[in-house]
């Protein structure tokens, strides 16, 4: 833990490394105290970066340059995202087969599958609705030629995020907006609007 502090690696490596040594190293659970008091040291003295909200406008115009620049998967995660206020995790695995769309296209089921919360409550799956139209018309859009099992958004993870940075950056936005923005965002918005 010393080390890791020294050399300027993340505290999340070492809040990795110390249940990674007790799970995998036979005879340490119990015997690393000193450890785990450095660690807690660490996180007192380095409070967490959180992703700030994202609003509505900016979001806006997120999905515009990313339309213009035809990444319409990405278009889609963000707008999804933020409207539907989902984890970057449960926005980033979707694929076509996820949606089911009601007569007319009006209203979207979005299945989520196992989620964060649903393991925590022992629930099956948990899904989102949403009755927003540029919502629709964008996974429309974006799925007219994916087959069921395809994801929405075809990229790596870190790739993903550094196109998001990109976009952020185009848009004239700060380096502190990730992904989770967009969760954060949303739920503001939809907290402000309500």
């Amino acid at each position: 833990i010393e080390d890791l502090w020294e050399s300027g690696d993340s505290q999340s490596l070492a809040g990795d490394t110390l249940p990674g040594l007790t799970s995998h190293v036979r005879g340490l659970k119990g015997k690393l105290a000193e450890s785990w008091t450095l660690f807690g040291r660490w996180q007192a003295l380095e409070l967490p970066a959180r992703a700030p909200p994202l609003w509505d406008d900016a979001v806006l115009a997120l999905c515009g340059y990313a339309l213009s620049s035809n990444q319409l998967g990405m278009a889609f995660f963000i707008y999804d995202a933020f409207q539907c206020i989902l984890r970057t995790g449960e926005a980033f695995g979707l694929c076509k087969a996820d949606f089911c769309l009601s007569a007319g296209n009006r209203r979207a089921i979005i299945n989520l599958g196992e989620t964060k919360t649903s393991r925590r409550k022992h629930l099956q799956s948990e899904s989102v609705i949403t009755d927003d139209s540029f919502a629709i018309a964008l996974f429309l859009l974006v799925t007219e030629e994916l087959q069921p099992g395809d994801p929405i958004l075809n990229l790596s993870d870190p790739r993903m995020r550094r196109e998001f940075a990109a976009l952020c950056k185009l848009c004239g936005l700060s380096a502190d907006y990730k992904p989770y923005s967009l969760r954060r965002g949303g739920a503001t918005h939809f907290f402000q609007m309500t």
